[in-house]
């Protein structure tokens, strides 16, 4: 009967349902966990009607089997291929499995609920898709396009899998992507990248895939370091998550727990994590009282016009007597610009009425001037985590 449905509903798109060795996709030790087990009597019922399914109803309908695991169907709906069909209407519907944006969002998917076999077939499927548009080109082709194709696919996998707690299917992206020697002008926007994902796996609190990471070589050791403290200059990962103190926390413990990092850089690593946050907080509590950095050219009393610098800030205040008042701070020139209904007013910092205003400017100004941290390591010495002051 089963051979009769395979007859019947033709593997169009030649995924096979087998785990199979390729010079793309690495399996090792993953073998006895990717498997499609035989269609049911359910199974087969359920594929008459998904045979000519719309593109939107297949990418649903994927989604569905991978989070109940029921791969036989990924496999099915994976290999429909992908045509257009008119209505009744004469209106043009595309049918079969879009292998674009549902490749992505499938093995996302696929990662959440750790179904590696699904993202095997879905990375089988791109494939022998990049295959089949290699051998209907006539180019001439030097390079391997489906080595980059398969190792875009699992970077790609990787930044949204790293944050999933799917081990089996980060373990899979990570042997893929190292299977597939990256172009050398390439290196450094691939490492960027994975530590992307490394900050990602570590706010997660999931070592395992920092484990494969590490012990697949896709970063050294020096590289995740540079990662963690890389993370104090992100206010936000790629995809819109913001960095907190704690996610920053658990990639830590990773790396002391792995030996990357000693105490000493433990300590130092919160040192700079209480000190940076204290400034962040003072520049977010000034932001909401009007505080901001000026660069406003502003008259000076000898005709001149003064230039802004780093130093100088503003904030503008109500008045119960004069309205809308203007400061501007100079800090490095000692001196304010009060300035009412378009007149500006020059007055020495020691000479300004409001004192509590000037102590407002000051620790705004600090704020924006925080220390950064800096990697200092030296080959055979452990890490450390230093500041330098910005000029």
């Amino acid at each position: 009967m089963l051979e009769k449905l395979f007859r019947r509903f033709r593997q169009d798109n030649g995924i096979s349902p087998e785990a199979e060795t390729s010079p793309y996709i690495n399996i090792e030790g993953l073998e006895g966990k990717i498997k499609v087990p035989p269609a049911t009597d359910e199974d087969k019922q359920w594929a008459k009607k998904a045979k000519n399914a719309t593109t939107d109803a297949v990418a649903k309908a994927l989604h569905t089997a991978i989070e109940q695991g029921n791969n036989w169907r990924v496999w099915y709906l994976l290999n429909r291929p992908l045509k257009s069909a008119r209505t009744m209407l004469g209106r043009v519907k595309q049918l079969g499995f879009d292998g674009k944006a549902a490749l992505a969002s499938g093995i996302q998917k696929a990662a959440s609920v750790n179904n590696v076999t699904a993202a095997y077939l879905l990375l089988k499927y791109a494939e022998l898709k990049k295959r089949e548009e290699l051998a209907e080109s006539a180019e001439v082709i030097k390079s391997d396009p489906v080595r980059a194709e398969m190792k875009g696919q699992a970077v790609s996998g990787l930044i949204s899998a790293a944050s999933l707690p799917g081990g089996d299917v980060f373990a899979l992206l990570v042997k893929t992507f190292t299977m597939n020697p990256q172009p050398h002008d390439a290196i450094t926007d691939y490492q960027n990248i994975l530590k992307q994902a490394a900050i990602r796996a570590g706010s997660e609190g999931n070592d395992a895939h920092l484990d494969a990471m590490l012990d697949n070589r896709l970063l050294s050791p020096q590289q995740f370091v540079q990662a963690y403290m890389e993370s104090f200059f992100f206010e936000k990962l790629h995809g819109g998550e913001e960095i907190t103190a704690q996610d920053r926390r658990g990639f830590l413990d990773w790396l002391a727990q792995r030996g990357i990092v000693d105490q000493t850089f433990v300590d130092e690593a919160k040192t700079v994590e209480v000190r940076l946050t204290d400034a962040k907080n003072t520049a977010d509590t000034a932001a909401t009282h009007g505080w901001k950095q000026s660069t406003r050219e502003l008259p000076l009393s000898d005709g001149t016009t003064s230039k802004p610098d780093d130093s100088q800030v503003e904030v503008t205040r109500l008045d119960a007597k004069l309205g809308a008042v203007m400061y501007v701070f100079n800090l490095n020139a000692e001196r304010v610009h009060r300035i009412r209904g378009g007149v500006a007013q020059e007055i020495p910092l020691n000479q300004l009425p409001e004192p509590a205003l000037l102590d407002e400017a000051r620790h705004f100004h600090e704020s924006l001037r925080t220390e950064a941290p800096v990697l200092e390591w030296k080959k055979g010495e452990p890490f450390r985590l230093r500041f330098k002051a910005q000029p």
